[in-house]
């Protein structure tokens, strides 16, 4: 049998500083993941000796300041998900888990929780949208259910049913609370529905969406042919993935294990005015195809990408960005890879097939088979965001994901809300388009 695998993994530099916190928690959750993220890709260390000083930040957010919890809750999911030590003959993702320290962030997502009220009886609609309830809600249940999984995998299943149970409870108080109980009910029965989209729109589909709806699945689909041509001319060119890959990547923490087992040539963002990126220099077809559908070209949150993920990896459950939906194209889809989303598990992806889901729900990916996976994953606008392209087609099931029964609420409240959110959004979005994003340095680590 292999030795374990030690890698510095989850910690950052030892003169790492944090920041200097206050009683402003979503000024702490800012400052702490701007100063991890800078120490990581920036400074260059190893994660080797981060951990012992978020432990004793959780500390003190589990007893005498309870409003840092949330940044350092957030800051060992992002950094700490992982195993220090991991067998390479192990083949199951609950083995590569940190159960310690995600037991940790699950109590710090709690206390996070309960200096918000969120689970007040009395918690007013806009308290509860101010604290981000909903969101650290999201994010405690995604931990919870790893957790439990991997807890029942390695036969602790008296630890795993307190896991199971305890999210289970927090579901029904959520519930209970007159963002939900007063509004009528969104739709979500287990904590694997929760969806941040259905907080704007009425729930239709849930995790994964009829392709057969999208006009842009048909668009991709028939134009396989030239997205594979022009994977293969990179692929072609020892070296030159990698090299595209590391020349665009964003900070977004260690987002899969073992490192470097997943990568990403971005093509077009909706953030950049030109829409589509240098790369698009080694995939012209493509790009221009992309680029002339008005999903992508009149969205904002358009992106479009070939990733691949090697055999072994393990991407972990993240949640993605509201008012878009996700599409994925099979381009290389050998056996033992799948995209587990919400309560759909075990989505295998096919050459020349596209899926259209919704990654607001949690979601991960994880290979167990042989050979590398490549695809063309993209995002789009909801069809709520663009409801003329869809009222004007002529096939009633495109029609009808723009109409008002999908888009919606017919609570006077629930609209507002919904309303609201999405005016909020596109302040958020301006103002993030006139930052520099935070990309990472050439020397930086590899494993994102």
């Amino acid at each position: 049998m292999d030795q374990p695998r030690r890698l510095s993994f989850c910690a950052l530099a030892g003169a790492w500083t944090p920041p200097e916190l206050s009683t402003d928690e979503f000024r702490n959750q800012e400052l702490l993941q701007q100063s991890l993220f800078e120490e990581y890709y920036h400074v260059g260390e190893s994660l080797a000796q981060v951990t012992p000083k978020l432990r004793e930040l959780a500390e003190i957010g589990l007893t005498t300041m309870p409003a840092i919890a949330f940044g350092v809750a957030n800051g060992l999911y992002h950094f700490c998900f992982y195993r220090e030590e991991w067998a390479s003959t192990t083949s199951m993702p609950g083995s590569m888990l940190n159960i310690e320290d995600m037991l940790l962030a699950e109590r710090l997502f709690q206390v996070s929780v309960g200096f918000s009220h969120c689970l007040d009886s009395a918690q007013d609609l806009q308290r509860f949208l101010m604290g981000m309830c909903q969101q650290k809600l999201a994010m405690l249940f995604l931990i919870q259910n790893e957790l439990g999984a991997s807890l029942a995998e390695g036969r602790e299943l008296q630890q795993s049913a307190r896991v199971l149970r305890a999210a289970h409870d927090v579901f029904q108080s959520m519930k209970r609370v007159p963002y939900h109980a007063a509004l009528g009910a969104i739709g979500w029965l287990f904590p694997s529905d929760v969806a941040l989209n259905d907080e704007l729109y009425p729930r239709t589909f849930g995790p994964v969406w009829p392709s057969s709806s999208f006009p842009y699945a048909e668009f991709l689909e028939s134009n396989f042919e030239v997205f594979l041509e022009d994977l293969k001319g990179i692929l072609a060119q020892e070296g030159l993935f990698e090299q595209l890959r590391r020349a665009a990547r964003n900070a977004e923490g260690l987002a899969v294990w073992p490192p470097d087992t997943r990568g990403h040539v971005q093509l077009l963002d909706g953030r950049d005015e030109s829409l589509m990126l240098p790369t698009c220099a080694f995939a012209q077809r493509s790009c221009a195809l992309l680029a002339s559908r008005p999903e992508l070209a009149q969205c904002p949150r358009a992106a479009a990408f070939l990733a691949r993920l090697e055999p072994g990896a393990w991407l972990k459950p993240h949640l993605g960005n509201s008012r878009r939906l996700a599409a994925h194209l099979g381009l290389v889809t050998p056996p033992g890879a799948v995209l587990n989303v919400g309560s759909v598990r075990n989505l295998q992806w096919a050459a020349g097939r596209a899926l259209v889901w919704d990654d607001t729900h949690v979601h991960d990916a994880r290979h167990a088979g042989e050979g590398t996976r490549y695809i063309l994953q993209s995002f789009f606008c909801h069809p709520c965001e663009q409801r003329d392209l869809y009222r004007g087609h002529t096939q009633a099931e495109v029609q009808s994901l723009g109409s008002d029964a999908s888009c919606d609420f017919t609570h006077p409240v629930r609209a507002e809300v919904s309303r609201a959110l999405r005016q909020e959004m596109d302040e958020r979005e301006r103002a993030y388009r006139a930052m520099p994003r935070m990309t990472v340095p050439a020397n930086a680590p590899v494993s994102v």
